[in-house]
């Protein structure tokens, strides 16, 4: 088959697909590239420099997390610490909410996380309104929310300050 017309057609066949293959291949690896940039660079929209996020894998080290938490923050090179139920870039656990006004069948799934008064500090997570948790306040320990941008739209509010009803 190496001889003859037939064998040219075929060896020109095979180079032809090795050459759009390997510009498939070119095309492929500096789109991943640019993907795994940009997620190394995109603004997740927290401080992620010198923060170490430790998951509790089982149920032996997450019913102690207390005593765990007070070891790190007695730590002479642990600045501060918080606790959350998920990982910063995780998705949380989602949790149903109503838009005031509304019949409560027209629900909305939002995810969330359950965090402590250190949570936004430590992570360095900017509020644009409202204010942080605050332990002395006794509303803030019996179910405040802290909600984003994103949700406040999904919720139909201007200014939710005050107004989150669950």
């Amino acid at each position: 088959m190496t001889g003859g017309p037939k064998g040219r057609r075929l060896r020109s066949t095979l180079v032809v697909v090795q050459f759009v293959l390997s510009i498939c291949m070119v095309i492929a690896t500096v789109v991943v590239m640019q993907q795994m940039n940009y997620a190394r660079t995109k603004d997740l929209g927290f401080d992620r420099e010198h923060v170490l996020a430790v998951r509790l894998a089982n149920w032996d080290l997450m019913s102690r997390w207390e005593t765990l938490y007070n070891i790190m923050d007695r730590h002479p090179d642990v600045i501060q610490s918080a606790t959350a139920d998920d990982l910063p870039q995780g998705d949380g656990s989602n949790s149903v909410y109503h838009i005031q006004g509304q019949p409560l069948e027209d629900q909305i799934y939002i995810s969330s996380k359950h965090v402590d008064d250190k949570y936004i500090s430590t992570l360095g997570i900017e509020l644009i309104a409202g204010r942080n948790f605050n332990l002395e306040i006794q509303s803030d320990t019996l179910g405040a929310v802290i909600i984003n941008e994103a949700a406040a739209r999904m919720l139909g509010y201007d200014d939710p300050i005050g107004t989150a009803d669950r």
